[in-house]
């Protein structure tokens, strides 16, 4: 144990650790952040939020068929309280616009008119329209309308006789419909964007963290000659192998350390009040190979960014055992980070577990069930097998 905590200290450095936190708050900046300030992009993806969240107080994480009737009324409160917010405003008056549905219509005339006369816009108008979107709940409405009608027709047409549904492969169709027999959830399109895009920074922050820490730890070695001292006895020998542990620690902790950073700001926006919501959405068209919630994929996504990093780390120290120098190993760790971090890290963060295909030139190939799975599992064994080979390869060596 003595010596575990004496590689752990050679490992975390106070030089390294510097590095690490302003190459660290640097890309999380020029990176990540977006996905936290702009979280829901645009007034109708938060009015889509808002409208969920509402709907998971009142009516738990899935909207059914009984529960649908109340959305009714709620529409009608909506178009209510906008008819109350411009009551007073002069311009609206002034064209006889007193309600929703009013409005509605003078909008249609006017960008009807817009397309017969070739595109050319009135800005008084459109100044105008904006003013009576932006200053009332127009996006709440709109939302409220587009998400009932979506269901409506989903509840009312056969999936064989649905828009698109045939583009599937037989294996896409049955999943598809083994999740329809399922709860028709609502989970807002803007919660699943931020959260994928933001573990796919955190993941790929995470490999290059964890290749800044262990570059060094061989190669520092070598410099000072220390594996030849160490060497002088089979006991300095195992010395060896103390190091790899301490470094495969070091990518776990890291990795930890810089997923409960990253969920500190994206939980202060509000996603985990979806926690129990399934990732089937009644109304979108964006299916995954599993039938899960919310909080489920977030457990997943964690994971898949915890055993990244460890099969970045296992790489890491592979490569800086092979390296007299640190401009040596780090002509190593780029080329590991671009492939284990930005490729590995970038496809196995996009979307994970959803219907997706990946381009091969011209070519669309479909990502196969649990083709995450396997790349994943597929680095840790290199991992694996890398370190098991230079295990063998010391115990070999002479003395």
């Amino acid at each position: 144990m003595r010596v575990f905590l004496q590689e752990w200290k050679k490992i975390w450095r106070p030089g390294i650790l510097v590095a690490l936190l302003v190459s660290g708050l640097a890309y999380f900046y020029l990176f990540s952040n977006f996905y936290i300030e702009y979280f829901c992009n645009g007034p109708t993806a938060q009015a889509e939020f808002d409208l969920a969240s509402e709907w998971v107080e009142t009516y738990g994480p899935t909207m059914e068929p009984e529960e649908r009737q109340a959305l009714d009324q709620q529409l009608e409160e909506e178009k209510a309280t906008f008819a109350q917010e411009i009551a007073d405003y002069g311009p609206a008056a002034a064209l006889g616009i007193t309600t929703y549905d009013a409005f509605a219509a003078y909008q249609q005339a006017y960008y009807t008119a817009v397309q017969e006369q070739d595109g050319e816009a009135d800005m008084e108008t459109e100044q105008f329209l904006h003013k009576m979107m932006d200053n009332t709940n127009y996006y709440r409405i709109t939302e409220l309308e587009n998400y009932l009608s979506a269901y409506d027709g989903k509840a009312d047409t056969p999936w064989s006789q649905q828009e698109g549904f045939l583009s599937y492969t037989g294996e896409e169709q049955a999943q598809i419909q083994r999740l329809e027999d399922g709860s028709r959830g609502f989970l807002p399109d803007a919660v699943q964007f931020s959260t994928i895009n933001y573990a796919k920074h955190l993941a790929i922050w995470s490999v290059l963290s964890v290749v800044l820490l262990l570059s060094p730890t061989f190669v520092r070695d070598r410099l000072y000659h220390t594996r030849a001292v160490q060497w002088s006895s089979r006991t300095g020998r195992r010395v060896w192998k103390v190091q790899l542990a301490a470094g495969l620690c070091g990518a776990v902790v890291l990795t930890l350390c810089n997923v409960v950073l990253y969920a500190i700001p994206f939980v202060g926006k509000g996603p985990l009040r979806f926690w129990d919501c399934p990732l089937f959405h009644w109304c979108r068209d964006d299916y995954t190979w599993f039938d899960g919630t919310y909080g489920q994929y977030l457990l997943v996504l964690v994971g898949m960014v915890l055993l990244l990093g460890v099969a970045a780390g296992g790489m890491t120290m592979f490569l800086s055992q092979y390296s007299g120098q640190y401009v040596a190993m780090l002509l190593k760790a780029i080329p590991l980070f671009l492939v284990v971090g930005v490729l590995a890290g970038g496809f196995l963060l996009n979307r994970p577990y959803y219907f997706r295909t990946i381009y091969l030139g011209d070519q669309a190939v479909p990502v196969p069930p649990g083709g995450e799975a396997i790349l994943l599992g597929s680095l840790i064994l290199l991992s694996v097998v890398l370190l098991f080979w230079a295990c063998r390869r010391q115990n070999r060596r002479e003395l």
